[in-house]
């Protein structure tokens, strides 16, 4: 197999942002308040809250600028089973750095990795770990092409991404994702671990127990539960398991639609950047932490304009690369693994032993991920040796809670160092 990086270059024409800029500007929305039923989120996205991003995006943003940030970083495309795979590639200047592969999900990008990618090669203290990072773009996502043929699985890309890390040199490496990303990363740590040496997820979706099931039942009074509940579960496992079976109920249909229809939602939506924005949008409030505010390592200004700017880039990302369909395919072509039962979420993937994590691996875990289990129930998936729980923090851990992230791979990191033999 030949492996031939070239360095990758991309633009965003004049004339491509001032198209942009004018199907904002020509946006069609209802004009008058559609009235109380539709106030807020509880029918999907906020009429207002989209009203006020189209306008940014339009005025506020800067989309020129975007690409220069985006360019900060190293980017290539490598050419890997007949997929144009493309990937940021920052090499550390420390000596014993170690190589780190980044790996996201939807609705995000490689962008979600923007406050965590140079503190990861250059951490500014000589006791934290350094790593040469390397995050690539999902097939069908960003810059990289959409695979070739129908039947294209995470863990087809999985594959692809151990064959990247190893034409880049790297005989061996760590790996951390969440939502897709723990996907692929689950596969790397079960079928690839000759190579994949430690894991970390900030989302590992196993099955909520049976004991929190059997407290939700009908007959157990409310009294009686809140008084078991807390000798069984922490605060943060609760509220995940909760939060879980809830999102299974009302917030699984975009799955539906995406893992049985993917071409008629993506032509529906490849035309219109409000489409892009009420779709994606909608995900990224939904899933993230409502309670606490973000915090960000590179703010500079207040953190609701930034993660606002955070949303707009990833979608502005999606429309300029016209991925929003190809983005789509997973859902359909993981079916098997992921979705044989679209009335409930089902999950059986991560408990089968053949996907069981045989090398070390941690989990952050969140209290607003939207598919998040007990610690014994993460345990029975892979080899768990490192746990860390924060009442804060929802499903986009990278770019909302960069710094609580970062301590917890640092910490794991540190942790199991010494298991990692080249």
């Amino acid at each position: 197999m030949s492996f031939e990086p070239r360095p990758f270059d991309f633009h965003f024409t004049k004339e491509d942002i001032d198209d942009l800029r004018s199907r904002l500007k020509n946006t069609r929305l209802p004009t008058g308040h559609p009235g109380s039923v539709l106030e807020g989120w509880d029918y999907g996205v906020d009429l207002g809250w989209l009203q006020q991003m189209v306008a940014r995006w339009q005025n506020g943003m800067d989309i020129e600028g975007l690409e220069a940030k985006l360019k900060k970083w190293p980017h290539f495309q490598v050419k890997i089973e007949d997929v144009g795979v493309h990937f940021l590639h920052v090499r550390s200047k420390r000596e014993e750095a170690r190589p780190l592969l980044l790996v996201h999900g939807w609705p995000g990008s490689f962008y979600e990795f923007k406050n965590i990618i140079d503190k990861l090669a250059d951490p500014g203290d000589g006791n934290l770990p350094a790593f040469h990072v390397v995050v690539p773009s999902l097939p069908g996502y960003a810059f990289s092409q959409a695979p070739t043929r129908r039947g294209w699985t995470m863990e087809d890309t999985a594959r692809v991404f151990n064959k990247l890390m190893v034409g880049l040199g790297y005989r061996t490496y760590m790996a951390q994702g969440g939502d897709w990303g723990h996907q692929v990363c689950r596969y790397l740590g079960s079928l690839h671990s000759e190579t994949c040496k430690l894991v970390h997820l900030n989302m590992c979706p196993a099955p909520p127990p049976v004991t929190y099931r059997w407290l939700l039942s009908s007959w157990m009074p409310a009294w009686l539960r809140n008084i078991i509940s807390p000798r069984l579960f922490s605060p943060v496992e609760e509220a995940l398991c909760q939060r879980s079976l809830t999102f299974a109920k009302t917030g699984f249909g975009y799955a539906q639609l995406q893992g049985t229809k993917p071409g008629t939602l993506g032509y529906s939506l490849l035309d219109s950047p409000i489409g892009h924005l009420a779709w994606l949008g909608e995900k990224w409030m939904a899933w993230s932490d409502t309670e606490s505010p973000s915090e960000h390592l590179f703010a500079e200004s207040s953190s609701d304009t930034l993660l606002s700017d955070d949303i707009l880039a990833n979608v502005t990302i999606y429309w300029f690369t016209r991925s929003i369909l190809t983005s789509f395919l997973p859902y359909l072509e993981n079916r098997d693994a992921n979705f044989e039962d679209y009335r409930i979420l089902n999950l059986t993937m991560v408990t089968k032993p053949e996907y069981y994590i045989k090398v070390p691996f941690g989990l952050s875990s969140f209290k607003f991920e939207l598919a998040g289990s007990t610690r014994a129930a993460v345990a029975k998936t892979g080899n768990l040796v490192y746990y860390k729980e924060h009442a804060e923090g929802g499903h986009f851990a990278a770019l909302d809670r960069p710094a609580k992230l970062l301590e917890d791979m640092y910490a794991f990191y540190e942790t199991v160092a010494c298991t990692w033999k080249d």
